[in-house]
């Protein structure tokens, strides 16, 4: 699960399909990158200290929201400068009715809090370093299940740039640490606690070479390593211990000449599991009597690799317009928790977790995307704006993971058989004429998401809606320095 506080986001960058770079790294149809607020978020152009505070409040369970953040920077040489931001923020929420207005028949109040730290150090134009550092906290009940969270998640991230001025060298360094501890009251022990580290090193690098006067050659390449530690509790319950290591390389060259656009790609990605696949009771052969809880008994380790290659073009005939396309293969290991998860629930503590599944394999996915871009300028005034996106995806994903029954009976994380093929159109545009503005995105998908036994229980699984729309309108006041605007979203059927 990722912990992030709404508060503290200042964007939310979605890439879909075969990612390129190191957030492509082990993933099957997209990435999502989670920015989070920095100094530009809090100081006004030109200016050096300054303080933002947003204060929010709702209905339907939405009581208060409010984030505090300051911020102070100084030049340190005519193109040097350093900078410091810091972020208090929290909320709080109690029951809502759904769509239905049927009232939630537990108990979902919280009230997450956290806190943020940036550093960024630029002692010239070709260096730039920024350290940052995330906490959050949060606690809610899970009467459902009849106990109750308590969630510690700490982000840690370093970002090191090199960008001498050439077209040869923009080098980029980055890493990070996440920590999560997960307590869990009233279990008596059977399920209490779950600690997870991740940390990860990518390093990457663009180039770009003029062959001629009408003939560019980008070359986009790096490599990257992260791994995800899990360790459960004494007794186990349903948390699995593993930990899973993906690593990789890429390169992607893009060729633009005039109006045509080629993209060749390949990546190499690989990937190492291990964790525990029985426990032991004290007292039994290789479990001392006296030993505190159970003991870790046999430990399996699983690894594999896989070459993913892409191919793309775009036309661009004019400059309102340009048509792409692309073919890519991606792959998706599977996770510690789907590896070694116990499909039967051992409520006692004791004893072996039951039916967790050493010979799941990778997804693969072999997907293609189709569309169009269009833009333009001055159409219905001097100085408005316009662009419409249209796009067409299937993909076609083999060994598709979901929690099942395999052909023993058995509940545990299997591969489905055959093909799961998951396509649809995606639709965006928006016009912004300055003092008025409006934009509207529609997802209409057929995804055939299998849908796993026990959903959003025992599994955590569920079908996600097929159907999205997004519709954002506003104006804008007082010379543009005050919007006012009103958004609608639908969401489609989902099944938990």
């Amino acid at each position: 699960m990722a912990y992030v506080d709404p508060n503290m986001l200042a964007g939310v960058d979605v890439s879909r399909g075969a990612v390129a770079g190191n957030d492509g790294m082990g993933t099957l149809s997209g990435a999502a990158n989670l920015r989070t607020i920095g100094i530009d978020d809090v100081l006004m152009e030109g200016r050096d200290v300054g303080v933002l505070q947003t204060l929010k409040t709702g209905t339907n369970g939405f009581n208060i929201a409010r984030l505090t953040a300051a911020g102070w920077r100084h030049d340190i040489s005519p193109e040097g400068s350093i900078s410091m931001v810091g972020a208090l923020s929290g909320s709080n929420s109690s029951n809502y009715s759904n769509g239905d207005g049927i009232n939630y028949p537990y108990d979902a109040a919280q009230s997450p809090s956290s806190g943020l730290f940036k550093l960024a150090f630029a002692p010239s134009a070709e260096h730039s370093l920024e350290l940052g550092g995330v906490v959050y906290k949060n606690a809610f009940s899970v009467e459902t299940a009849g106990y109750d969270w308590s969630v510690k998640n700490q982000t840690y991230t370093a970002k090191y740039a090199y960008q001498p001025g050439n077209d040869l060298v923009d080098l980029k360094i980055n890493a990070f640490m996440n920590i999560t501890d997960i307590a869990m009251v009233g279990t008596d022990g059977e399920f209490d606690g779950r600690s997870g580290t991740s940390t990860g090193l990518d390093i990457n690098n663009t180039s770009i070479v003029d062959l001629d006067a009408e003939t560019e050659l980008k070359l986009f390449y790096g490599a990257g390593i992260n791994s995800d530690d899990y360790k459960g509790n004494d007794a186990r319950g349903a948390n699995p211990d593993g930990m899973l290591i993906k690593s990789g390389a890429f390169v992607d060259a893009t060729l633009t000449r005039g109006i045509f656009g080629l993209t060749t790609g390949l990546r190499y990605d690989a990937w190492n599991i291990r964790g525990i696949t029985e426990y032991l009771e004290p007292g039994t052969p290789g479990c001392p009597a006296a030993h505190d809880g159970l003991c870790d008994g046999a430990e399996l380790s699983r690894h594999g690799d896989e070459w993913n290659p892409k191919l793309g073009g775009t036309i661009t005939p004019t400059d309102w317009l340009q048509v792409y396309a692309t073919y890519a293969h991606t792959m998706r290991p599977p996770t510690a928790s789907e590896m070694f998860y116990p499909g039967g629930h051992n409520f006692s503590g004791t004893g072996d977790p039951i039916y967790n599944n050493p010979d799941l394999l990778p997804e693969t996915q072999k997907g293609i995307d189709i569309g169009v871009n269009l833009k333009g300028e001055g159409l219905l005034a001097a100085d408005d704006t316009a662009y419409a996106k249209i796009g067409y995806f299937r993909n076609r994903i083999s060994d598709y993971i979901t929690y099942g029954y395999d052909s023993a009976g058995q509940a545990k994380w299997i591969n489905l058989p055959g093909d799961t093929i998951m396509q649809g159109v995606e639709l965006e545009g928006g016009y912004d004429a300055g003092l008025a503005y409006a934009k509207v995105a529609v997802t209409i998908a057929d995804t055939q998401q299998p849908l796993g036994i026990a959903p959003g229980i025992g599994s955590d699984v569920g079908q996600l809606p097929d159907d999205f729309a997004t519709l954002d309108v506003g104006a804008r006041f007082l010379e543009q320095t005050v919007t006012v605007g009103g958004r609608i979203r639908y969401t489609g059927q989902s099944f938990q």
